[in-house]
C-alpha cells in the first residue's frame, strides 16, 4: 500500500480551506493575534482564501436581471444588508455617507465626472465602516474590502489592525470601536475626533 506524500504547504493549505471561519478563529485565538505565529497565520489564511474565492463569487454571482447594471461591489453589498435585515438607507446613515455618494456607488461611477471608474464610488474607510455596520465576519469582510479594490495590511497599517483585532473578537459596538482606534493613535471612524 503506497502512501501519496504531501508537502507542508499543501496540508496547511487543505486545513485552511477545510476549516470554517469559527475554527480558524479560534487557531488564531491560541496562535495570539499579535504574535509573529499569529500573524504569519492570518497571513497565510488570507492568501489561500484569497485564491480560492471563487466560492464566495458564486454565492454573489446570481443577481436578478434588474440589477445587471449595478457594480459587483454594490451587488455584494445588496446580499450582504439583504443576509443582515438591513436597509440601504440604514447602511449609509450609520457611516455618514449622504445619498447621492451611495448612488455614485450603486453605478461606480465618478461623483465628479460622471464617468465610470474603477472604485470611485467610495473610499477604504467607508468600505471598512459599511463592513462594521453590517457585522460581517472575517471572510466576508475581506472579500468586501477586496471587490472593492483595497487591501487590509494589518502589519503596516494601525487602523486595519485593530479593525481587523475588532472583526474577529465580534467587537461592532461603534464607539468601542472608536475608543480602540483613539487609544492606538488612529483617528476615529465613526465619531467625530
Amino acid at each position: 500500500m503506497s502512501q501519496e506524500t504531501i508537502s507542508d504547504a499543501e496540508l496547511l493549505e487543505k486545513l485552511i480551506l477545510t476549516l470554517d471561519e469559527s475554527h480558524l478563529r479560534d487557531l488564531l485565538t491560541l496562535l495570539g493575534f499579535d504574535t509573529p505565529a499569529g500573524l504569519a497565520f492570518a497571513e497565510k489564511i488570507a492568501h489561500y482564501k484569497e485564491q480560492n474565492q471563487g466560492d464566495l463569487q458564486e454565492q454573489f454571482s446570481s443577481t436578478n436581471a434588474d440589477k445587471t447594471q449595478y457594480s459587483p461591489l454594490y451587488t455584494a453589498l445588496l446580499k450582504f444588508i439583504d443576509q443582515k435585515g438591513l436597509t440601504e438607507p440604514y447602511v449609509y446613515n450609520a457611516i455618514g455617507m449622504i445619498r447621492t455618494n451611495w448612488y455614485y456607488l450603486r453605478y461606480n461611477k465618478n461623483k465628479k465626472t460622471g464617468v465610470s471608474k474603477k472604485n470611485s464610488g467610495t473610499s477604504k474607510k467607508n468600505i471598512i465602516k459599511i463592513g462594521l455596520v453590517l457585522e460581517l465576519d472575517y471572510w466576508e469582510f475581506f472579500y468586501l474590502v477586496s471587490l472593492a479594490g483595497f487591501s487590509l495590511v494589518p502589519l503596516t497599517d494601525k487602523t486595519d489592525h485593530v479593525v481587523i483585532q475588532c472583526i474577529i473578537e465580534k467587537e461592532y459596538d461603534r464607539l468601542k470601536i472608536d475608543e480602540r482606534l483613539i487609544s492606538e493613535g488612529e483617528e476615529p471612524m465613526f465619531t467625530i475626533y
